[in-house]
């Protein structure tokens, strides 16, 4: 019988045409994942360096123009909102792990204070624990805006800078937060903010500053002038849409005469409003006779608590706005010169009807330190009401995005007589007798009376 042949072992070499098949395999789908990789970061270097702009989005009310980055990673906002007394608008570009990895404001503030522009640059740096690497200017058909790169080592971001002062106390910030690795992404997404930036002086805004000059120092320094000096009481009666008492507002006002040692300018406002959530509001202000002083102290209270804040206006322009009992910061404003407290505000209707004035914007100043940019303008007499026998009327309009109007009724002695609020809802703010409005408020009536807002 023939011997069997020896028998094949083919483990070993199995294993090793594995191995080699295993290898080749990892490798082709490492290669596959690089090539994966390097595309997806080409997509987005791509997109991060193919800028796209919004089309010009206009500030309310302001002839202001920006176009911000929107699209291939960007998102910008559709508006301009407002806050701290600034109107902004935010742009920002986030890919990593759903992270932002930049970031763009551009910034139109009502109440600056006017600093040159490398003084800004120094601040801005030290604020950020940097240091101002490089500045330059950029001239547009409508601007100069100064810029700095503003350089921090071992931190993620870095930043441009740039600041433009505009007339009438306004001025605008742009702002470009970015990696350290994407220093050319930021700066052209920089200069293509500023260069798409439109402004237009606003003559409204100018003619505003001509009025509240002319009420600082001619209508209340007239009124101080009388050897009595001035008081007035007013006292309204506040009805919804279906002409239910809602609520009511109480403004008193002395301007004492420059010989009787007293304060120039003392006033004291309430105000109450029923709804689901009642709201309580007074006010105690104090100043001399142009408004070039004054101390300002408020409270709002209602079903959340009371919020107290003191506004003070020094002699050097500088507004400063704070919240009595908090720890919170200051902050401080520089009114330009359209700037007036609310409670003087209705003395631009006298002072527009005595001129050719028809429309003005002044920057009205609430008791919580607020800057409101407000378009005044006159109603024609022939769409006044004839038979309420008005002696003028004026369109009144806030432009800090909450969507209030007025439609504000003088009468002959050229008193508001009748207010026309609205807001979503209509509410009608009418003269009203004290007892009046007692007897319809009681308990509101008895805390007016404690607060001593009558005396």
């Amino acid at each position: 019988m023939q011997k069997p042949p020896p028998p094949i072992i083919i483990t070993g070499d199995m294993e090793h045409s594995y191995n080699i098949r295993k290898y080749a395999v990892d490798k082709i789908a490492f290669l596959g994942l690089l090539i994966a990789s390097l595309l997806v970061a080409r997509l987005v270097t791509t997109a991060r360096f193919s800028i796209k702009l919004s089309g010009p989005i206009k500030s309310t009310g302001v002839d202001l123009l920006v176009s911000m980055p929107n699209g291939n990673g960007w998102h910008s906002e559709d508006r301009w909102r407002f806050r701290n007394n600034a109107f902004f608008i935010s742009s920002v570009f986030a890919v990593r792990s759903g992270g932002v990895t930049a970031l763009a404001h551009c910034r139109y503030f009502l109440a600056a204070e006017k600093n040159p522009p490398d003084t800004q640059f120094e601040r801005k740096a030290s604020a950020l624990g940097g240091a101002v690497e490089k500045t330059d200017k950029i001239k547009t058909d409508s601007l100069v805006v100064n810029w700095a790169h503003i350089r921090k080592q071992r931190t993620p971001f870095e930043l441009f800078f740039g600041t433009a002062e505009l007339p009438n106390g306004r001025q605008i910030n742009i702002e470009v937060f970015h990696p350290a690795e994407d220093k050319e992404l930021a700066e052209e997404v920089f200069k293509l903010i500023v260069a798409s930036l439109k402004y237009q002086d606003d003559q409204l805004l100018g003619a505003g500053g001509k009025i509240a000059s002319k009420i600082k120092n001619e209508a209340l320094k007239n009124l101080a002038g009388n050897d009595k000096g001035y008081s007035q009481k007013e006292t309204f009666l506040i009805k919804n849409e279906a002409k239910q008492d809602v609520g009511f507002a109480i403004d008193t006002m002395l301007i004492n005469s420059p010989d009787s040692n007293k304060p120039g300018i003392q006033s004291a406002n309430y105000y109450y409003i029923r709804s689901r959530f009642e709201k309580e509001q007074v006010a105690y202000f104090q100043g001399n006779n142009d408004l070039t002083e004054f101390i300002w102290k408020g409270e709002v209270s209602g079903a959340e608590g009371a919020v107290g804040t003191e506004v003070v206006l020094d002699s050097n322009g500088a507004m400063t706005v704070g919240i009595i009992g908090s720890a919170t910061e200051e902050e401080k404003y520089y009114p330009g010169p359209a700037a007036i407290p609310d409670i003087f505000a209705e003395f631009a209707f006298a002072v527009m009807l005595d001129s050719d004035c028809r429309e003005i914007i002044l920057d009205v100043i609430q008791s919580d330190g607020t800057i409101v940019p407000t378009i005044i303008s006159r109603i024609e007499t022939k769409n006044i009401p004839a038979d309420e026998n008005f002696a003028g009327a004026f369109n009144v309009e806030f432009l800090n995005g909450q969507g209030y109007s007025e439609k504000v009724y003088l009468d002959g002695n050229r008193q508001v007589v009748k207010i026309l609020l609205q807001q979503g809802n209509l509410y009608i703010i009418e003269r009203a007798e004290v007892q009046d409005i007692f007897e319809k408020f009681p308990r509101q009536g008895e805390s007016v009376l404690q607060k001593k807002l009558l005396d």
